[in-house]
């Protein structure tokens, strides 16, 4: 572990303490669901790029709005990723306008792979964008494309086109997901820069999908799942020395579904010293109190991520009622009613929080 920055799972810890609970809100923006006065022109136009736009100024009022009760965020890479060189140059300024607002950064990416091309990836999604801290801006130049920290009046005035110099802020996230199926060898790379740069991992385990049992839960002539199986390798992986912050966690977490509440009692046990990314609450159908199984007694050792519960709240009952047109307040609302439905279900099922 590299002494000189902050273990990543003692920042999440403050992040967590911060916030008031142990709340991720997952960025997952799907164009066809944005407010009405968002799609307008890019229903009007057609655009891909004014999609992007509307994306971009959507995402950003979500981090403004969940940043008092959010510990952190996850950007799903693929809603960026489909826009191309734009989207992925959008995604990172958000996740650099998250890090000013203070919330911890989880880039969702499932990355997977071996040798020199692990390692590639582990730079693509951990290292800062062009080498620079995460305090620095590069320079670019743009043409008064808003998502790029331009003024859109700008291309409109005289000699100020192409040739205006901006600052564009983007920021790698604090933590990634990836898919340990390949072993140690996949996983690795992952680990070797997360700990040089303070950064964190969640490697998938037992994954909230319907179908995740059509792999995860073969077992070997021992009886023994394939998920409980790759539990006792990440266990070993993430309480390797210098892995472990001050706080008793590791670098390297989990991704365990809420959806699977008793394997997930299973798992705590069995993953010690790993923090639980959990998917599941909300949309997907798993309730506060099933989330609490990826937790200590103590009310530590997880994080629950609930994405379109929270991003479109504006559309569903009580919030369309309450705050009507008024979509930032629905999803602040949102974002509180989470963090305080977490809140009720450590106190119940958590007696030494």
């Amino acid at each position: 572990m590299n002494e000189t920055v902050e273990h990543f799972a003692d920042r999440l810890a403050r992040a967590v303490a911060r916030a008031g609970g142990p709340t991720v809100v997952g960025i997952d923006p799907n164009f066809e669901r944005l407010p009405a006065d968002l799609r307008r022109k890019a229903e009007s136009t057609g655009r891909a790029s004014d999609q992007l736009d509307a994306i971009f100024q959507f995402c950003a009022a979500v981090l403004e709005a969940v940043a008092p009760v959010a510990a952190a965020v996850k950007f799903q890479s693929a809603y960026f990723e489909v826009y191309r060189g734009e989207g992925v140059d959008a995604y990172y300024s958000l996740i650099h306008e998250a890090r000013q607002l203070g919330l911890v950064t989880i880039g969702d990416v499932k990355r997977g792979d071996i040798g020199s091309t692990a390692e590639a990836y582990a730079a693509a999604h951990l290292s800062e964008p062009a080498g620079q801290t995460p305090a620095d801006a590069e320079r670019i130049r743009v043409t008064g494309d808003a998502r790029l920290g331009g003024d859109p009046e700008l291309s409109q005035r005289p000699g100020m086109g192409p040739e205006i110099s901006a600052e564009l802020d983007r920021a790698a996230p604090d933590a990634i997901t990836v898919n340990p199926y390949l072993g140690i060898d996949g996983v690795e790379p992952f680990l070797s820069l997360a700990a040089e740069l303070g950064k964190g991992i969640f490697a998938l385990v037992r994954t909230s999908n319907k179908s995740a049992g059509q792999l995860q839960d073969f077992a070997d002539a021992g009886g023994v799942k394939l998920y409980e199986h790759l539990a006792g390798l990440v266990e070993g992986w993430a309480s390797a020395p210098g892995r472990v912050g001050s706080c008793g966690d590791s670098l390297l977490g989990a991704v365990v579904g809420a959806t699977w509440p008793q394997q997930a009692r299973e798992l705590r046990a069995k993953m010690p010293h790993c923090i639980f990314l959990v998917p599941g609450y909300g949309a997907q159908g798993a309730s506060a109190d099933d989330c609490m199984a990826s937790f200590r007694a103590d009310g530590t050792g997880g994080i629950v991520n609930a994405s379109r519960s929270i991003l479109y709240a504006f559309d569903r009952e009580p919030y369309k009622s309450r705050f009507g047109g008024d979509w930032e307040a629905a999803i602040r609302a949102a974002a509180t009613d989470f963090r305080d439905d977490l809140a009720r279900a450590i106190e119940k099922h958590c007696p030494k929080a």
